[in-house]
């Protein structure tokens, strides 16, 4: 059964990014996983991501995840907010070398010395320079039989073997992992790309020779890029058994196997020698890659003691969509950005950091294909804001794999790599990815055949004062301050007066005045107050603070701004009146959020009327991901907006779809024994198959122009 160990990991320090704290792996307690992420309906246009869900079901026999225990060493920290993942350890784990002084140095007694040797490495290279080293034996080695394999400046693969030269024909592409053997048999020197044999060097009589240590990454020049699964051996392999070999793991007991690097760790500085226990040594900051599968935040930590059997606990998590979802926000007013500028600028209020050691960056934002003419919305949960921005690009907002908070403009889809389907589901038990379990989504609930936008525009009026305090001889103490909110539109506001463009920065007189006698008499103070302020589109926080040490008092105030005006609205319709014969009226509940344009409104309705107008196939499909290794690495690398083929036209269900689908949302469930199901949403990609967008798409008599 093929199975992929997953990695669970907890940030008990609440440290960004640190997960090797006391405690932070617990993968080893783990009883169950389950995780998922996505819209909650199979449509592109009604179905929304939901914030990710996570729970974890652990041994707690210990009584570690007991908050009262104080002899728990994570005693103080099982708190909410701490962040937790869920990553592809054994096999789908690898080494990341940055290029500077990081590599792995290994004890050397074992290395062949005869006239025989095969080096294996899987690796992705992320940059070409003078030469990118990932094995070297001729470090402090002067012998005539030392050895480096490498990949040259140009791209090209170099096995030196005591000078003599062999290299590979292949111009190795960066981003990519390549499979590389070098083999050589006592007259021939020969390397091996992704199995493919390159031109054969002749280099007769050699005997290889070996010092007290060799390096992976290697000490001098060193590699830029991941590595995973190095292999040294006393013989040289055939062809067929490189071939044979290269995408599998080995038990390292096999005949003439001296040094097996798998990477499996996923973790620390001790890289494991699978063969004998010459172990390596991680030097420099090298990083661990493992494919992420889920990232987020503990919500509870649920202790479940029991008296006949184990102790559990179970902890739950949520996505960054929940995060951010914690406090209500109040935008300001924005004025002619495009809509992942938009999502951008909410993110920042809510705290949701651009970078970080989290995963590199927090986000991934499309920069989007409308420009807002005036944004404004009053104070609401942030996500709620973020859907009226997601449906004014017709796009869609999700979370990562990674913990990321994605933006994806409306022509995403329409271009490499999801113009490609990933991965072909079939219902043949024969078939490399087989699925045991399909359902199709009821089609009717989808079809809308009348879209209805509305346009609406904003005004400004005259600057005049919008707030007035009314009542005066506040006090504010010596080296104190006060808080003052001003808010608008008030009782005298005219009715389209929704809020305040901007507001005016206040000055003194003009629009406060402070004095040591509550009334108004006295000496006048103005000079001895600072007055901050905090905006929004409907308040205005004013600060006053007293720098001296005299009690002042506050006699006149005011706010002062350029009011905003909602203009009529304007409502356009778009119908399929053969589908409302057919199916009866069916008015879409998206309504197009801040369209800017009457122009725009029109496309946006024209373009969704015609794509849901009739029923379009959804599906809900199941796998068992142990079924292959097939199954279990599409499980790992597949992710929400992944284009895939589902041909379900078997006997077994008799559906009659072939055809691509994106999967819209993904759902893993991993048991005590490893038994691994996953599922996915998937909805229908043909209309992105005959969208057309300017400079990418090649127009055919099959296309329509995406709004």
């Amino acid at each position: 059964m093929a199975t992929m160990v997953p990695v669970i990991e907890l940030n008990w320090t609440g440290a960004t990014g640190t997960f090797n704290s006391t405690g932070g792996n617990v993968s080893g307690r783990a009883f169950h996983v389950e995780f998922s992420r996505g819209r909650d309906v199979a449509s592109q246009l009604t179905g929304h991501s939901e914030p990710g869900s996570c729970q974890i079901i652990l041994n707690n026999q210990s009584g570690d995840y007991n908050s009262y225990n104080q002899s728990s060493p994570l005693y103080g920290s099982l708190l909410p907010g701490r962040q937790v993942r869920v990553i592809a350890g054994g096999t789908y784990s690898a080494l990341h070398f940055g290029g500077v002084l990081e590599a792995i140095q290994i004890v050397a007694t074992n290395l062949p010395t005869g006239t025989l040797l095969t080096i294996e490495a899987r690796f992705n290279l992320d940059v070409n320079k003078n030469f990118n080293r990932i094995i070297d034996n001729q470090q402090n080695n002067t012998g005539a039989g030392a050895w480096i394999l490498g990949v040259n400046a140009g791209g090209t693969m170099l096995f030196n073997l005591g000078g003599n030269l062999a290299t590979g024909s292949i111009v190795i592409t960066t981003g990519t992992y390549h499979h590389v053997a070098a083999r050589y048999d006592g007259s021939n020197m020969s390397i091996l790309i992704d199995g493919t044999l390159q031109p054969t060097f002749a280099a007769p009589g050699i005997t290889l020779t070996n010092t007290s240590t060799f390096f992976v990454g290697d000490n001098v020049s060193f590699f830029t890029g991941s590595l995973d699964d190095v292999r040294v051996w006393a013989t040289a392999r055939s062809d067929a058994e490189i071939a044979r070999d290269k995408d599998r793991d080995l038990t390292g007991t096999e005949a003439n196997l001296r040094y097996y690097f798998d990477m499996n760790e996923g973790q620390g500085t001790v890289i494991q020698n699978r063969s004998t226990a010459l172990h390596g040594t991680l030097s420099g900051s090298a990083n661990w890659v493992n494919n992420p599968l889920w990232h987020g935040f503990i919500t509870r930590i649920v202790p479940g003691p029991s008296v006949k059997g184990v102790d559990t606990v179970v902890i739950e998590a949520e996505g960054p969509l929940a995060y951010i979802n914690q406090k209500d926000i109040i935008p300001p007013v924005l004025a002619n950005l495009v809509t992942g500028s938009i999502i951008s600028t909410l993110l920042d209020k809510t705290g949701w950091a651009s970078s970080g050691s989290m995963s590199g960056s927090f986000r991934d934002l499309d920069q989007g294909q409308t420009t807002v003419v005036t944004f404004v919305h009053a104070q609401d949960k942030p996500l709620a804001i973020i859907r009226k921005v997601e449906e004014t690009e017709g796009g869609f907002v999700r979370e990562s794999n990674s913990g990321k908070i994605v933006f994806e403009s409306r022509t995403r889809r329409g271009q490499s790599p999801y113009t490609t389907s990933q991965a072909t589901f079939t219902d043949s038990p024969t078939g490399t990815l087989f699925y045991n379990e399909i359902q199709q989504e009821e089609p009717l609930a989808f079809v809308f055949n009348e879209m209805v936008t509305t346009i609406q525009t904003y005004g400004t009026g005259a600057t005049g004062t919008l707030w007035k305090l009314t009542s005066t001889g506040v006090e504010v103490p010596p080296l104190g301050s006060r808080i003052f909110v001003a808010s608008f539109p008030g009782p005298t506001a005219a009715v389209n007066q929704i809020g305040v463009f901007s507001w005016n920065t206040p000055t003194a007189t003009a629009d406060y005045n402070m004095f040591s006698d509550p009334a108004g008499t006295g000496t006048n103070l103005n000079s001895l107050v600072t007055v901050s302020t905090v905006d929004n589109v409907n308040q205005l926080e004013l600060i006053i603070t007293n720098t001296s040490t005299r009690l002042a008092y506050v006699t006149f105030l005011q706010a002062r701004g350029i009011p905003l005006q909602r203009d009529d609205p304007l409502v356009i319709p778009a119908r399929d009146g053969t589908s409302e014969t057919t199916f009866g009226k069916r008015t879409s509940p998206i309504q197009g959020g801040y369209t800017p344009t009457v122009q725009e409104g029109v496309d946006w309705a024209d373009w969704n009327v015609a794509v849901y107008g009739d029923p379009t196939p959804r599906f809900g499909i199941t796998f068992l991901a142990n079924r292959s290794d097939a199954h279990i690495d599409h499980a790992i690398r597949r992710d929400v907006s992944d284009r895939v083929t589902l041909v379900a036209t078997g006997t077994t269900n008799n559906l009659g779809v072939t055809g691509d689908f994106f999967i819209e949302r993904v759902e893993h469930k991993i048991d005590a024994d490893r038994t691994h199901t996953v599922r996915y949403l998937i909805s229908e990609a043909e209309q992105f198959s005959e969208m057309w967008v300017m400079n990418v798409s090649s127009l055919g008599i099959n296309n329509r122009l995406h709004f």
